[in-house]
């Protein structure tokens, strides 16, 4: 959906990544965002990314400072219908769906990025 919509629009895509201290979950992050710059380059799509700094408080908070920072037009979050956990205080996706800023957001399900890349 990135893509087209990047296409459609002339649109730049502007990652904000989570930091995260393990090495496991580091490694799986930097090699799925690999996967998607080289399907970035190859669809001639600009994009720009930027990680988290546990320092500067929650990721949400993080993420709607930095769309906000942008003017962003749109938030596109993805999610794991699977995964979504209740909470008395909201999850951290239903933090940036209804944000304070008011950018609307697009909730892209999760997939496995080898079943969309064919294998490469």
């Amino acid at each position: 959906w990135a893509v087209t919509l990047a296409q459609q629009f002339g649109a730049t895509i502007h990652f904000f990544i989570l930091n995260q201290n393990d090495e496991y979950n580091h490694n799986k992050i930097r090699a799925d965002f690999n996967q998607i710059k080289k399907i970035l380059e190859k669809n001639n799509i600009s994009f720009t990314e930027k990680t988290s700094n546990p320092k500067n408080g929650s990721f949400v908070k993080q993420t709607i400072s930095y769309a906000k920072e942008l003017n962003s037009e749109l938030i596109m979050l993805s999610t794991d219908p699977e995964k979504i956990t209740w909470s008395l205080f909201g999850s951290s996706d239903e933090h940036i769906i209804y944000n304070t800023a008011k950018i609307p957001t697009l909730c892209i399900n999760v997939r496995d990025l080898k079943i969309i890349l064919g294998g490469l």
